[in-house]
């Protein structure tokens, strides 16, 4: 058996390779792009969505003929409509078609993968935040495969589910790896075979405590057949990436970008330099640009490059696949955010009228958003523009109008307390679960891991607008 390699070296700040450092033409609207994987030669570009790009659209690859050429795989992000498309390197459009019910438009997380050993993959994808934990699988022209799918986790679950796809357990047939993530105390991960059968292995992750957006891939680093999982936090998180084994068990760790950096690690992995083992491709999150590494299974740098111009920071997401017949793999990137408003730093905005909803930006980049209850119609809450002044973890909070008076209340220990206005505050909730509709005193009432997310990323200044 060929040694598994350990993924010790630490690998911390930008380190500069002439030679291998690309920087390619700026871009008012960065779409997909591939390069060529040894030379670094930007190769082609297109526009997946033409028009209401979403921010955040997901990009894999895929041999849907079974003629040894890979399709690009691309699934539309949240806020629009479930719809996967498929296009040739050229960016010509092949196919397109809904994952799901046309009203969701939760994002769709998409990959290929041969299921079925039949040379020919098939295009799997998983609901996005607000849906059910659907895993669903279709074949080329679209059209689903078996039954309607399979829900990975209860169904009440609606923060989203990331995939991921490789052998995990040797037995020569790709497993399906699914990550609960956000609003667990430990990230949660699950193991499928490919015909949507629980294998009973779950594991959870305690390094992951409060991630926003777990990314998570397979690589076969050691050459065995064998894949290893390879993961990383996500969002406001460090840029450490974790090797384990199938059984949950750590194996190794590095910091492919700087220690200070917290906007995520996507990943992908492929055998690029036809040795038997599988290289890893990482690309910044959001906040770092559009910074690509290839290291090998050692955690040590290979090549670098930034896929977009420098002055892009919204991150880049990445696949590998074979589009042509050149031997050399292509490496293909897509933005991992795309900014919707030119403001700087972090800021809160919480439309206290028909949405009920907080948004959480970054950078004029949509971060999160989150379903609230503000104040009823006699005790509003106050619109205008604010800021943090004070956080604190628990806070009794009550109010008492008199003797009887069915407008006494009394909340101990409310959690998740971010003052913003007086007494007016946002915090999570636990005695009702109605969010979406005013309930509140004029408080900003939330679901409480989403009040744990935004007490934890807030700072004392953060700005607070609310409106109608």
């Amino acid at each position: 058996m060929k040694k598994i390699l350990l993924f010790t070296m630490i690998i911390c700040g930008f380190i500069l390779k002439p030679n291998f450092l690309v920087y390619a033409e700026a871009s008012d609207n960065p779409g997909i792009r591939i390069y060529d994987s040894d030379t670094l030669k930007l190769e082609g570009e297109f526009l997946p969505f033409i028009q209401n790009q979403p921010a955040d659209f997901s990009l894999s690859v895929a041999d849907l003929g079974g003629d040894g050429i890979d399709e690009i795989l691309v699934g539309a992000g949240y806020g629009t409509k479930p719809l996967v498309k498929i296009f040739r390197a050229n960016g010509s459009l092949i196919n397109e078609f809904f994952a799901y019910d046309q009203n969701f438009t939760g994002g769709i997380e998409i990959f290929g993968a041969d299921l079925d050993n039949d040379k020919k993959n098939e295009i799997i994808t998983a609901a996005g935040r607000t849906g059910g934990p659907h895993i669903r699988i279709f074949d080329a022209y679209g059209q689903p495969k078996g039954n309607n799918g399979w829900m990975a986790f209860d169904d009440d679950y609606t923060a989203g589910i990331k995939i991921a796809i490789g052998d995990i357990n040797k037995d020569n047939k790709n497993e399906i790896i699914v990550s609960r993530v956000y609003d667990l105390p430990k990230a949660q991960i699950k193991i499928f075979d490919s015909a949507g059968e629980d294998l009973k292995k779950d594991f959870y992750l305690d390094k992951f405590n409060g991630s926003l957006n777990l990314n998570i891939t397979t690589a076969d680093l050691g050459g065995d057949g064998q894949a290893e999982l390879l993961i990383n936090g996500g969002y406001n998180l460090s840029p450490e990436v974790y090797l384990y084994r199938q059984d949950g068990s750590l194996i190794g760790s590095s910091n492919v970008f700087d220690q200070n950096f917290h906007g995520g690690v996507n990943l992908a992995s492929a055998d690029l330099n036809n040795d038997g083992r599988d290289e890893i491709v990482a690309g910044a999150g959001f906040t770092g640009g559009a910074h690509v590494k290839i290291l090998d299974g050692y955690g040590k740098l290979i090549k670098e490059f930034f896929a977009y111009d420098s002055d892009f920071n919204g991150g880049v997401k990445i696949a590998v696949g074979q589009l042509d017949k050149d031997p050399a793999l292509e490496i293909i990137t897509a933005p991992a955010k795309i900014a919707q408003e030119k403001e700087s730093g972090k800021y809160i905005k919480v439309d206290a009228g028909k949405t009920q909803t907080l948004y959480a930006y970054d950078d004029g980049f949509l971060i999160r958003d989150f379903k609230i209850s503000s104040g009823l119609s006699g005790s509003p809450t106050p619109l205008g523009q604010f800021s943090v002044y004070r956080k604190r973890p628990l806070v009794n909070m009550g109010m008492y109008y008199g003797p009887n008076n069915t407008a006494n209340y009394n909340l101990p220990n409310v959690p998740w307390v971010a003052s913003f206005k007086g007494p007016y505050t946002i915090h999570g909730t636990y005695w009702h679960h109605n969010f979406g509709h005013p309930m509140s005193h004029g408080c900003v009432n939330m679901y409480t891991p989403d009040a744990k997310w935004i007490y934890d990323w807030v700072d004392i200044g953060t700005p607070v607008t609310t409106y109608k």
